[in-house]
């Protein structure tokens, strides 16, 4: 664990998991990001390419700030970002 980190890698309950926010993680946020009928509910506009994701998950990708990607734990399947 890093000296900086106060918090666990990875928390893990029966159906999610949720470890840190990646950037790595980007093409899979996009999936849902660049769908109209889901961005409707939320304060951003769809996606209109992967790099926008990147630029909308970067500022949480940072040692002072943590962002979450939450992943179903049987798809391994990120379905939610929290941050």
């Amino acid at each position: 664990m890093d000296e900086q980190r106060t918090h666990p890698e990875t928390i893990r309950t029966g159906r999610i998991v949720l470890w840190e926010l990646s950037l790595e993680d980007a093409a899979e946020i996009y999936g849902y990001t660049s769908d109209s009928e889901v961005t409707r509910y939320v304060f951003f506009d769809a996606h209109e390419d992967v790099n926008q994701t990147v630029a909308y998950i970067a500022p949480f990708n940072r040692p002072n700030k943590v962002g979450w990607s939450m992943v179903e734990r049987h798809t391994k399947r990120v379905v939610e970002i929290e941050h």
